[in-house]
């Protein structure tokens, strides 16, 4: 199996999303593992990590400088220009890794996870890898790694597209899928395993802490627990943590919502909304849409309702959220993704949907539009994911390395 198989173009099945080793498709409908990349967030309400972009715990934070003072725009000239000029780069942070899939980790950094040898014939490990900033505002992230133990079988199984920290505790979350969408999501108190958890499709998850629990968000094909392809239906999901890393029974493991045919990302802001996206292969379009904060909290009941953000045209799981502040409201940030006649993927600008969270009610706000106009033909896939500090994290992949922009609202 590649170190890192990534989806671009599902060829079979018209599994058309991008994000992960192996596509979580609606129902049980057949699957071609090819390539692609995603990102991921996490989130809120006390601690969090994340997923498929978005996410941070807010306002304090962690190594990597703060939101006081904008680079030049020289820094990113050649590579993106921004729309709004009340936002701004803020740090710029070099990598030899190929970062992709990124998540935010309990270490203060992204976060990706890639398949490495085992000792035994066809199987594999997952290799999780964490990139640590530096106290300056520039510099190189440092890069730790450790393996853990899945024994997943290359010739079968593959790796899923991310790895999640769990909140206030020492557990990660990481999964692999079959190629009939089946799988596990194995539970590791630090890299030693717990307990695998069967289920269909796991996709793109986020996870967000309280004094009420700790609850993952995922989209997928079933909740946790339910391994049967038959069961199979496209939506977002919903998991809680007991007594650490136990997954309780009540409230048992349920589907939030669905809507669409394919799965797609999901992540939280700072203030614990949720942002979710799901793909029409019929229309060619993804809808965006948001569920308030006390309706995905912990020990919140299910199903909850979302309120679309935007429908926009082609796929993309790569997003990432900064919440409203006194004076401002919410972004959302994708980069949507077509495909041409051969499926191969064209990543497109980075687009904001703006959004209002007052009295709790989460509702759009205008039109969507390009963020970050990329560089380049065709432009490069980025991957965007937001940190414990209310800050976006675009990394940028180069030919052997990954260059990270963070912006954040200007002062």
């Amino acid at each position: 199996m590649n170190e890192h198989l990534s989806l671009g173009a599902q060829a079979i099945g018209l599994c058309l999303t991008l994000s992960m080793t192996i596509v979580a498709c609606g129902d049980d409908d057949p699957v071609d593992p090819t390539s692609t990349t995603t990102s991921s967030s996490s989130s809120a309400g006390g601690s969090s990590s994340s997923s498929s972009g978005m996410g941070g715990t807010g306002g304090t934070g962690g190594s990597g400088g703060s939101t006081s003072s904008c680079l030049s725009a020289t820094e990113h000239d050649g590579v993106f220009t921004i729309a709004d000029p009340t936002l701004c780069v803020v740090a710029k942070y070099t990598s030899a890794e190929q970062a992709t899939d990124l998540t935010w980790g309990r270490h203060g950094g992204p976060m990706f996870t890639r398949t490495v040898p085992d000792t035994g014939g066809t199987l594999s490990d997952a290799e999780v890898v964490r990139l640590t900033p530096p106290a300056s505002t520039t510099g190189a992230l440092a890069v730790s790694a450790e393996t853990y133990d899945l024994d997943i079988d290359t010739t079968m199984q593959f790796l899923g597209a991310q790895v999640l920290d769990v909140p206030g505790t020492n557990g990660t979350l990481l999964s692999y899928s079959g190629f009939d969408t089946t799988g596990e999501v194995w539970i590791f108190d630090g890299t030693t395993p717990v307990t695998g958890i069967p289920m269909v499709g796991f996709f793109i998850g986020a996870t967000i802490a309280s004094n009420e629990g700790t609850r993952l968000l995922h989209t997928g094909s079933t909740p946790l627990g339910d391994g049967l392809v038959g069961n199979a239906n496209s939506g977002l999901y919903q998991a809680e943590f007991c007594n650490g890393l136990a997954v309780c029974t009540t409230p048992a493991a349920s589907l939030v919502e669905a809507w669409g045919e394919f799965n797609g990302a999901v992540g939280f802001d700072s203030r614990g909304n949720a942002f979710a996206t799901q793909f029409d292969a019929s229309a060619g379009t993804t809808e965006l849409r948001g569920f308030d904060a006390a309706s995905v909290a912990p020990g919140a009941g299910t199903p909850a309702l979302g309120v679309t953000l935007a429908t926009y045209t082609g796929s993309g799981t790569n997003i990432a959220a900064l919440a409203t502040t006194s004076d401002d409201n919410g972004w959302v940030f994708l980069q949507p993704v077509t495909f041409d006649a051969m499926f191969n993927a064209i990543p497109g600008d980075v687009e904001a949907h703006r959004f209002d969270d007052a009295g709790g009610v989460i509702t759009a706000d205008g039109v969507g539009a390009a963020i970050l106009t990329l560089s380049g033909d065709p432009k490069p896939q980025v991957n965007l994911v937001a940190d414990d500090q209310d800050r976006i994290w675009i990394g940028v992949p180069g030919a052997n390395e990954t260059t990270f922009y963070v912006v954040a609202r200007a002062d």
